[in-house]
């Protein structure tokens, strides 16, 4: 960003650190570019449109004992997903939602939606056998990016996401439910927009 250039490093920590309530070691726009080359890079549909902060999963928001015990970050039950609706974070990964400071958000909690799944569940197979794809190891590849970070997500893009039949509707099960036709067609065009990330050391993502 140009105009970042004319304010001295000192004066945006004072300014992020006001509005975020928060410490940053680094420089606080280096993590804006990086979420706006995630928001430009990745599907919106393929992220978590909200996301946790890391108190959550501390004594003073604490999950069930069965959640709690099981670790079970994505499938809570309906009380505690009611408790983590209330304070969750529109996820600034996905394209539209405004900045929050990725160092204030659950590390370990899913960024991949489990729309990825839903899509690959849907997809013919007949179309893999013609462009030499196991339906098996497709769902495979939804289900293992599920559990990555977005650091990952160039992996994922080049062995498998960057295929064209992926980006074609026809080649899914458009009549399988009443929703699949719009729901394949927004992510078949949110995918051919995708591209590689140019930020490579992700790893805290």
């Amino acid at each position: 960003m140009t105009w970042q250039k004319s304010i001295p490093l000192d004066i945006l920590h004072i300014i992020f650190d006001f509005v975020f309530n928060t410490r940053f070691k680094d420089d606080p726009m280096f993590d804006v570019d990086v979420q706006k080359n995630i928001q430009e890079s990745i599907p919106s549909c393929f992220l978590m449109s909200k996301l946790p902060r890391p108190e959550y999963f501390c004594s003073k928001h604490r999950a069930c004992r069965r959640c709690w015990a099981n670790c079970n970050r994505t499938n809570l039950c309906i009380n505690c997903l009611q408790k983590l609706d209330c304070i969750l974070i529109p996820s600034p990964f996905q394209k539209g939602n405004p900045y929050f400071p990725t160092h204030l958000l659950d590390p370990k909690f899913p960024k991949y939606s489990p729309a990825i799944k839903t899509f690959i569940g849907l997809l013919s197979g007949f179309s893999c056998k013609q462009h030499h794809t196991y339906k098996a190891c497709a769902i495979r590849r939804s289900e293992q990016i599920s559990c990555s970070g977005l650091g990952e997500w160039n992996h994922y893009f080049r062995t498998f996401f960057s295929q064209e039949f992926l980006t074609d509707p026809t080649c899914f099960y458009l009549n399988a439910y009443p929703w699949s036709k719009p729901f394949i067609e927004e992510v078949c065009s949110q995918l051919s927009e995708a591209q590689f990330l140019s930020f490579y050391s992700l790893e805290h993502f």
